[in-house]
């Protein structure tokens, strides 16, 4: 399996529990030629810290920083200020804390975190195909005169992401990707 189909499950089993999920996908600062890091990850609704962060279901691994869980744009927005050099990254429940130097590199750290869609759906078992939804593409003054590629490297050829023939909705709009979802009666 792959890490998207690590999403999926693990974003499947959140809905039957009646969790606020989500399906993302990231990717590395990189340019035409150079290797894609493209990871499929989800986002949850934490009601504890009334905000979504991420889970890379494949590695057992959230982000924190000062002991609070980070969503994509959290984690974007340190490794952009810091490469991310005071961003934990936590496996299971607290079993190993990993510290990220300015040189960390992988699909499992910050770094990983300069591109990211947010899916628009989340019923991808009941209807396959993750590059056939709406998505929230976030873009602001670092990415906004870049082109987020696949392929490239060991990959083969290096091709725009597929997903801007029609499926990406370009925002720089946090509210717009991280709403408050509505609390429901329990």
């Amino acid at each position: 399996m792959y890490c998207t189909q690590y999403a999926f499950a693990f974003l499947q089993a959140g809905i039957a529990l009646g969790w606020y999920i989500r399906k993302l996908g990231v990717d590395a600062d990189h340019e035409i030629g150079q290797e894609e890091m493209h990871h499929g990850i989800v986002d949850i609704w934490s009601n504890q810290f009334q905000k979504w962060y991420v889970i890379d279901a494949l590695n057992n691994l959230h982000f924190e920083k000062d002991k609070i869980p980070l969503n994509a744009h959290e984690i974007r927005m340190e490794y952009l200020k810091d490469k991310a050099t005071n961003v934990q990254g936590i496996i299971g429940n607290q079993a190993e804390v990993i510290r990220y130097t300015s040189d960390s590199t992988g699909f499992h750290t910050p770094s990983n975190y300069f591109w990211f869609f947010i899916s628009l759906r989340n019923n991808f078992f009941e209807e396959p195909g993750l590059y056939n939804t709406k998505t929230l593409l976030w873009i602001d003054e670092s990415n906004r005169s870049k082109i987020w590629y696949k392929g490239g490297g060991t990959k083969g050829t290096s091709y725009r992401h597929p997903m801007y023939q029609s499926q990406f909705i370009q925002t720089s709009d946090t509210n717009e990707c991280f709403p408050v979802p509505p609390m429901r009666n329990s």
